[in-house]
């Protein structure tokens, strides 16, 4: 059921003792934007919008990004993907949480650069961004990281920034990159041995002979599971995955929190450190005993993590 929305305060009044409890339980929470990495559908967050739906969310976007199965010129097909129903929410006045996995974390990264001006005003309370929905968090999903453990969501924790993003095991651009796009190496030169690049327009997980996609990706899952999402599979498109990033959203304007997988294998622990290791990085980090693709390993410890930074 949608949440009751009216702008006639007497209609509200009058029929507020026929309304079912689970409308008011539903009608503040926000909506929340999913985003698979490189070579998965949004389908790897079919059991995590089952939990948030339990949970009475009601407004959740799976994304399929074009980069995936699809050749494509840029980024910027992804990038429009996620940014048209982040800029409905906001606009209906609607709270926003975007989580992403993987290159997922790069895409909403670049996604959230046109809502920079509004989420520093909205700290001040300005007459532009009254009644627009805000952006309470950015999940990366699932790097192997630092030591650092925190399980307790606090919020506003950055300075006038109420904005967050949730990683999950974010595959994310460095400061630099941005700022001087010059340095950006290639990603042929910096990709794991797993990504298997063909004629430089497609890039397929089937490139290290030592570790299969099934175990770089799923290593938590039983085996006839992790062979069943790993025949799901698909190419991504190389000039996506090797576009500069064009925002930074980690480093104030944003709360950010990166999801740890300890039992990644698809990014060697000191690659995710350099993240956390950049000046001007700010990050919340929770460390979770998963690997790569999370949501199917440990779905309910997603859930818990997108519940928190939710507010619910």
């Amino acid at each position: 059921m949608r949440p009751f929305q009216s702008p006639h305060v007497l209609l509200i009044a009058a029929v507020l003792w026929v309304l079912p409890t689970a409308v008011f339980a539903t009608s503040w929470k926000p909506t929340i934007i999913l985003v698979p990495g490189s070579f998965h559908r949004s389908i790897v967050y079919n059991e995590v919008v089952s939990g948030l739906r339990r949970a009475q969310f009601n407004r959740i976007y799976p994304i399929d990004l074009p980069s995936n199965g699809n050749d494509i010129h840029d980024r910027e097909p992804d990038i429009n993907a996620v940014r048209k129903p982040l800029e409905r929410a906001l606009a209906a006045g609607q709270d926003v949480v975007l989580v992403g996995n993987s290159y997922g974390a790069t895409v909403i990264g670049d996604a959230l650069k046109d809502f920079k001006s509004d989420a520093v005003s909205a700290t001040r309370d300005s007459k532009q961004t009254r009644g627009r929905g805000k952006v309470l968090g950015v999940v990366m999903v699932s790097s192997p990281c630092s030591s650092t453990s925190l399980f307790v969501w606090k919020k506003h924790i950055i300075p006038n920034a109420n904005r967050l993003a949730i990683q999950l095991a974010g595959f994310i651009p460095y400061i630099s990159e941005v700022e001087h796009p010059e340095t950006k190496l290639d990603a042929r030169t910096v990709a794991p041995p797993l990504f298997r690049f063909d004629n430089n327009s497609r890039v397929w997980s089937d490139g290290d002979p030592n570790l299969s996609a099934a175990q770089a990706f799923y290593n938590l899952l039983p085996p006839h599971e992790s062979q069943y999402w790993a025949s799901k599979l698909t190419f991504a498109s190389f000039n996506a995955m090797n576009a500069t990033a064009r925002y930074i959203p980690y480093t104030g304007d944003f709360n950010c929190l990166y999801v740890v997988g300890l039992q990644d294998k698809s990014i060697p622990v000191a690659w995710a450190q350099t993240f956390f290791g950049q000046p001007g990085a700010r990050f919340q980090v929770i460390n979770l005993d998963a690997d790569h693709v999370m949501m199917l390993s440990k779905p309910t410890e997603v859930v818990n993590i997108i519940r928190q930074v939710a507010g619910s």
